[in-house]
């Protein structure tokens, strides 16, 4: 990792030493009194432990309101950093930490924005799954029983290709011919 060590500005010069937050000791921060210095702990060498999220999560407990909820998405947000999301989702529930996402506004937007997009996908998978039925309906209409082989090439079509089928369909003179690659 490579980081500029200055800030060089026409009236200011200021050096400093950039260190990587991984390979400072974490316990000074485990220990302090500050609930934010012990979530910092987190990122430091040895502090991705269950230990000191469970001590982390104890303290959070403690809060109430706001504080509380700040305090967890702060908790969550650094543990993305170090992969220990399900660690402390497991940790909260068997605490019985609930978090509020509703009353926080920066989880609140996040989960809008999946909650959008899984609508997005449902209401794109259910389009794909209704354009295979058209299709499975037609070619039953047309040849009579969909064979397996016809099922498996259906259920793995994107709409494009069901799009080009239900074409060929109309002058197809086997099912066959219908499935045929161009």
């Amino acid at each position: 990792m490579t980081l500029v060590a200055q800030i060089d500005h026409a009236t200011l010069l200021f050096e400093y030493e950039a260190i990587d937050v991984r390979t400072l000791d974490g316990q000074p921060l485990l220990h302090s009194t500050v609930l934010e210095d012990n979530i910092l702990a987190l990122l430091c060498r040895e502090g991705a432990t269950r230990a000191t999220v469970q001590y982390i999560l104890a303290r959070i407990a403690n809060l109430s309101g706001t504080v509380q909820t700040e305090a967890l998405t702060t908790l969550l947000i650094l543990a993305g950093l170090r992969h220990l999301q399900p660690l402390v989702r497991e940790e909260t529930q068997q605490m019985a930490i609930i978090l509020d996402i509703e009353n926080n506004p920066f989880l609140r937007d996040i989960f809008e924005e999946g909650r959008q997009e899984g609508r997005q996908e449902g209401r794109q998978e259910g389009q794909i799954e209704g354009e295979r039925a058209l299709v499975r309906r037609q070619l039953a209409r047309r040849f009579g029983v969909v064979p397996a082989w016809a099922e498996q090439h259906i259920a793995a079509a994107d709409t494009t290709t069901l799009e080009q089928w239900g074409l060929r369909l109309l002058d197809a003179t086997s099912l066959e011919e219908v499935f045929r690659t161009p």
